[in-house]
């Protein structure tokens, strides 16, 4: 059930996670993908490895995808921006650098692939993270607002349609 998939967000049991100390180690569970409307479309193992490295402002962040066939090993590294820990550079290793954002317990990253946009959303709660990734294209967006009177001052807004939801739980190794 997706229920079971996504607790609360905000209870005041969920202690602030000190990052990056409290988000060190390996963690594994199963990610599901779902279309809109809630149809399951697959399931796979996934991992995410989280250590330090012998820089302070740069943490290993290893994402593997395991289909039971197939391995898929990202090692990245999140690469903090400022000293509170709050900014980030996740350095894909091949090029690619994606911002990436803490608030509380949240890790958070907003990118785009293709016309494809992607948020990702990492939430430390105590002995798991919630890992979730939102897709949807961006060239068939729906504008709307902008169309009254200019003194209104109502402005062009566009939304843009969501395809998939990924959602995994992740318990600690």
């Amino acid at each position: 059930m997706v229920a079971s998939l996504c607790p609360t967000i905000g209870h005041a049991q969920d202690q602030l996670a000190t990052f990056p100390d409290d988000w060190y180690g390996d963690w594994e569970g199963q990610v599901t993908t779902y279309a809109m409307g809630g149809r399951k479309l697959y399931d796979l193992k996934m991992e995410l490895h989280v250590s330090p490295t012998d820089s302070a402002h740069r943490i290993k962040w290893t994402i593997v995808y395991d289909t039971g066939e197939k391995r898929d090993e990202r090692g990245y590294e999140m690469v903090a921006q400022d000293t509170a820990y709050t900014y980030f550079i996740l350095d894909e290793k091949n090029s690619i650098f994606l911002d990436s954002y803490r608030s509380r317990n949240y890790l958070l990253s907003r990118f785009s692939v293709n016309q494809t946009l992607l948020m990702t959303s990492y939430y430390h709660a105590g002995d798991h993270i919630r890992c979730e990734i939102f897709t949807g294209r961006m060239d068939e967006k729906n504008v709307s607002g902008d169309t009254l009177d200019p003194s209104i001052g109502v402005t062009e807004v566009a939304s843009y349609p969501m395809s998939s939801v990924q959602r995994a739980l992740l318990y600690r190794k």
